[in-house]
């Protein structure tokens, strides 16, 4: 695995420590370079070379979909399937779910079987990034709820520039901020 900088010893790490203790399996790490180009370069030679860990880490940018397949005709890994359906109960959890069915597809390679479980993580604010957030007090302030739809919101947003919600006397307040230019998820105009 890519040895990230901000842990400082994976060994006595808590998380770690908490692994071993409810797995019963005594981990041992050894470390690529955190640069993706430098792992990438190393992961390849390790390839060639069929000097292999038993489980690989982190490296999603190395084993793509194509080069997955291409390692597994090679016969260098191998499917997981049969050891998911053994001792991975949260991930037919996860694939039972409504909201993460295609999660099984996406593990799937075109062969039929998964070389690889994927980071996921599940929470409601990342289902959908667009999204945008409104100051409480100035809509208490003017007597105003929560808009929901287009014309509402252009309402509340003429009523917080035109109507001082912060009381300084002045009609100076700013009713919508975004950053276009950072990202479509701080872009107003994408939501």
């Amino acid at each position: 695995m890519p040895q990230d900088p901000k842990i400082l010893d994976y060994e006595t790490n808590k998380f770690t420590l908490f692994l071993e203790e409810k797995t019963g399996i005594d981990l041992t790490f050894y470390y690529l370079p955190y640069q993706k180009d430098q792992y990438t370069q190393k992961v390849n030679m390790m390839l060639a070379a069929n000097e292999l860990p038993d489980v690989f880490l982190g490296l999603n940018a190395v084993f793509q979909n194509n080069k997955l397949l291409l390692t597994a005709k090679q016969g260098l890994i191998i499917p997981l399937n049969e050891l998911i359906e053994e001792y991975c109960v949260e991930i037919y959890n996860l694939w039972e779910n409504a909201m993460n069915r295609e999660v099984k597809n996406i593990m799937t390679l075109d062969d039929g079987n998964i070389y690889a479980v994927p980071k996921y993580s599940e929470y409601l604010n990342g289902i959908w990034p667009y999204r945008m957030w409104i100051y409480g007090p100035w809509l208490d302030k003017l007597g105003l709820s929560v808009p929901t739809t287009t014309e509402e919101l252009y309402n509340v947003l003429k009523a917080f520039k035109e109507m001082d919600p912060n009381e300084n006397g002045k009609p100076d307040e700013i009713p919508l901020v975004g950053a276009p230019n950072n990202g479509t998820n701080t872009d107003p105009t994408v939501y």
